[in-house]
């Protein structure tokens, strides 16, 4: 019984961080769908006392511009754009649950970009629509007195509009739109 709950926990965690990739897939022209500047997404699931939270948002609203950091400024830009996604307070307020970090990972949309350089001189240097993707691991200690998240990107990044939040907790499920106005989800 165990071993079905563990196997279920890891298929939710990859659905949740899968689906919106689908939807979403962050950049180099290839997306079936694009993506559209001010709208993010924010998925997580809360299973025991796991909580994973994902984020994917389109580069503009995080840096102000989409293509490979060119010259210093742009690279400071896109270092202290990585260091506040990293920094989860600056990202969402846990309410509830003592739930603290194990692991923040931010990809990197543009080391893939490297690779494909390397092989093709013939790579266009006009802007692309790339995106970004934060995962965030907790442990909380009492899951159960976990009673909200307050979603801080509007504050961190102004250029927000809204958020499309989509959550598993316990076997319950939830979605919200948040905006500079609305960015609070209640989990009890």
């Amino acid at each position: 019984m165990m071993k079905v709950q563990s196997k279920m926990k890891q298929i939710i965690a990859i659905l949740c961080y899968l689906i919106p990739i689908a939807s979403y897939s962050g950049g180099h022209g290839h997306e079936a769908e694009a993506h559209v500047h001010g709208v993010a997404s924010m998925n997580w699931i809360l299973e025991g006392t796991e909580l994973s939270i994902v984020l994917q948002s389109p580069m503009m609203d995080l840096l102000g511009f989409e293509y490979r950091p060119k010259n210093n400024d742009e690279k400071l830009l896109f270092a202290a754009m990585t260091d506040k996604l990293k920094n989860p307070t600056k990202v969402i307020e846990l309410i509830g649950g003592e739930c603290r970090l194990i692991s923040a990972n931010i990809s990197n949309p543009f080391r893939e970009e490297t690779d494909h350089e390397e092989e093709s001189s013939t790579l266009s240097h006009e802007p692309s629509h790339s995106g970004i993707t934060a995962k965030y691991d907790f442990l909380c200690q009492q899951p159960s007195q976990f009673q909200a998240m307050n979603v801080k990107l509007f504050n961190t990044f102004s250029d927000f509009k809204v958020i499309n939040a989509q959550w598993i907790a316990n076997g319950k499920q939830g979605g919200a739109e948040l905006n500079q106005h609305q960015h609070l989800i209640k989990v009890r």
